[in-house]
């Protein structure tokens, strides 16, 4: 890890309700998500259909989790506007490859929290691009996938991202945006 870098331990989550999330987006995912599954036993990708989430599907990112050894996170899939934005598509390639490691300790944190609580975690947090300043607000959410309804093996994503000077309800100083990682009930 880089001395810059922050540790996993620096990083809480505390409890919300999916219907709090403040995107209509990640709400809608975040029920489809829930109705693809049960009580006991997670959906996994085969529940998943592409046709269900059209308008979704430019942010959508699903992440295989390679084990054994240390847990690595490959892109299966990297939506359109990801790509866009990301100025590459990542399809295939692993978070690290990817990620500034400023940003990359947070998101192996959340991967992790995912596989851990096996429930769904919404985050904000600022995004910064390779050596440039701040340039977004960046939410998104993260539901678990298991084949075979327990073990997690893959991670649904959706992420949006909000650039400075937008007009949008969110208000705050760029400068001082802490991450704000929620595990949703």
């Amino acid at each position: 890890m880089s001395p810059t870098a922050i540790p996993l331990t620096n990083y809480t989550i505390t409890p919300m309700s999916g219907q709090e999330m403040p995107d209509e987006r990640l709400r809608g995912l975040f029920a489809y998500w829930q109705s693809r599954g049960s009580a006991d036993r997670l959906p996994g990708r085969r529940d998943i259909d592409p046709i269900d989430i059209p308008r979704l599907l430019p942010n959508i990112m699903l992440l295989d989790i390679e084990p054994p050894g240390p847990r690595r996170y490959r892109f299966r899939l990297f939506g359109t506007e990801m790509a866009k934005l990301a100025g590459r598509d990542a399809t295939g390639l692993y978070t690290e490859d990817i990620l500034p490691q400023l940003y990359i300790d947070y998101v192996l944190f959340l991967n992790a929290s995912v596989i851990q609580h096996r429930r769904a975690i919404y985050s904000e947090t600022l995004y910064h691009d390779e050596g440039k300043a701040t340039n977004s607000l960046t939410y998104r959410l993260l539901m678990p996938l298991a084949s075979n309804g327990q073990d997690v093996d893959m991670i649904l994503a959706c992420q949006y991202f909000q650039r400075r000077g937008q007009t949008t309800g969110w208000e705050g100083d760029w400068r001082t945006v802490q991450p704000r990682t929620m595990l949703l009930e």
